[in-house]
């Protein structure tokens, strides 16, 4: 769930996607827009943090305890928020 890109924003633009992605959106949002868009949505708000293209010691591990994180939070009150680099790391 990208839902930091689906922010109410100014100049929402449509990534192109590829054959086994969905289109992304990509926003230009202030703090401010940001935190309103969050408080608005009533959702909680999940974060993983990862180190793009250092890459991971133990990927599968990683995976591992990011999926049972995962598995404790219901889908229809959270918001994954991930973030993705030029190196494509997004594993979660």
């Amino acid at each position: 769930m990208a839902a930091a890109a689906a922010l109410i924003a100014t100049g929402v633009q449509i990534a192109a996607a590829s054959t086994c992605q969905p289109p992304r959106q990509i926003a230009d949002a202030t703090p401010e827009q940001v935190r309103a868009f969050f408080a608005a949505d009533g959702r909680t708000v999940v974060t993983f943090l990862g180190y793009s293209g250092a890459g991971y010691e133990d990927p599968a591990g990683m995976l591992a305890h990011a999926g049972r994180e995962l598995d404790r939070l219901d889908p229809r009150k959270t918001i994954d928020n991930i973030g993705e680099t030029e190196d494509d790391i997004h594993a979660v």
